[in-house]
This record gives C-alpha cells, structure tokens and sequence, in this order.
C-alpha cells in the first residue's frame, strides 16, 4: 500500500482537533495515535517496506520497478522529486487523485534580511512573485507547481490545454484548485515542526517491534521535553 511509516502521516497531522501545545502542556491529539495504529496495523501485515521519507528505499520505490500503490505527495515534490524517481521508464505513468482527507505539506518561502537599506525593492519582488497573477500563472505552467493566486489558478484549471505530460497529460492544477480551500490552517502553530519530526521518530522502533507502545511514549516526551525547555509536559488521549 505505502512505502514508508510516514507516507500518510500528513493526512492525520493536518488534520487535528487542536494545536500540539496548549499553555505548557504538549497535547497529542488522538488523530496522531490513529496513525500509530494505522502504521503498526500496516507494518505488521506487510502492506509498508518499512522506508522513511526520502531515503535511498523510498526514492527506489517511486522508480519504474516499484510495487507500492501509491505515494501522499506534496503539489512541489511531484515535479521536484517524484519525476526523477520516476525515471525515464517511469515517465508518464503517474496520476494524481483526491486523498481521504485535505492536507498541505510546506510551501515556498520569501525572506527578507531584517535591515535591509532596499524594502522598497523586497516589497515590490514579494508582491511581484505571490500576488501578481500573470507571474503566478507563468511559475504554475513553467515548472507545474500550484501558486498562490485563486483567480489565476482557476482559469489554468479550467484551460484545456494545460496539462502535465509527466503526469500522462493530467491537469493536476484543476484537481489542486477543488481541494486546496478545504485545508484548514487554523491548528499550526510554532512548534509543528519538532513536535511532528519527535514523534514521527519517537515510534518507529514500535512499528519494527524493537520498543513497545510505552517506550516510545516516553521517547517522545524526553525528546519534546529536550527540544522545547519551556514545555513542562505530555498529555496523551
């Protein structure tokens, strides 16, 4: 089915019912346990290679020879990733579809130096490259990427013309531009990201068998605890 313990993770984290941390207390959300039990549930019955994101076993299983269903992918790794992992004899031979759920997966980011003697400048690139539609537009149909213009997005989605030959001439944008108003941002928070990355590692010796449910709890609460001094503890659901 999958090719890793983390493929679907997104689907689950993006997905829950409050933020990680709430005052001092860390709150694992009992949507992020239903993907320990998922993943377990998976490994224990071979439905995974037991691969972590982006290492040698899991670019392998995207190639040509691949047996895994399928992969939870980010709208940039398709062309960034997922089409050189594919190869040559892999090309054309990949779809996208609707998940079970919506889910986001970072983004591209625009920093500015704090003190710069241009602001002028950095404000009119910033504006130029995430509200200026014609420029949207020319990154979406030059390297196949969903931007952040609504307005121009729908017309690619609705052009049909566009599409993408990797993709056995899909238009991926229109599919994109269905399901991106239904992410729900309002959980993030500053500490998504070493929260997300602790617990992901924190259970992985479970899902091989080499630690049991309780062990890894306690990994993920040292780690949490390390990482972010000013968190006092973990409440589990």
């Amino acid at each position: 089915m999958l090719s890793g313990y983390d493929d679907s993770y997104r689907t689950f984290s993006n997905n829950v019912s409050a933020k990680w941390v709430d005052g001092t207390t860390v709150k694992v959300d009992p949507n992020l346990m239903k993907w320990v039990e998922q993943t377990k549930d998976f490994t224990d019955k071979g439905y995974n290679n037991k691969t972590s994101l982006w290492n040698d076993s899991w670019n392998a299983d995207q190639g040509a020879e691949g047996k895994v269903f399928g992969f939870f992918y980010s709208t940039w790794g398709i062309n960034f990733t997922l089409v050189d992992n594919a190869g040559k004899d892999g090309f054309g031979d990949w779809a996208v579809c609707e998940g079970p759920q919506p889910y986001f997966w970072g983004g591209t980011w625009i920093c500015a130096a704090q003190g710069t003697d241009n602001p002028k400048t950095i404000k009119d690139v910033m504006l130029k490259l995430t509200c200026d539609k014609d420029i949207e537009k020319k990154i979406t149909t030059e390297i196949q990427d969903y931007t952040n213009t609504v307005s121009g997005m729908q017309e690619i989605a609705n052009d049909p013309k566009f599409g993408s030959k990797f993709l056995g001439g899909q238009n991926h944008i229109k599919l994109f531009s269905e399901v991106a108003p239904q992410i729900d941002m309002s959980k993030t928070s500053p500490y998504d990201q070493g929260c997300n990355e602790a617990f992901q590692n924190a259970f992985k010796d479970y899902f091989d068998g080499n630690t049991d449910m309780d062990t890894s709890k306690k990994n993920f609460e040292t780690a949490i605890i390390e990482k972010y001094p000013e968190l006092t503890s973990v409440e589990w659901p």
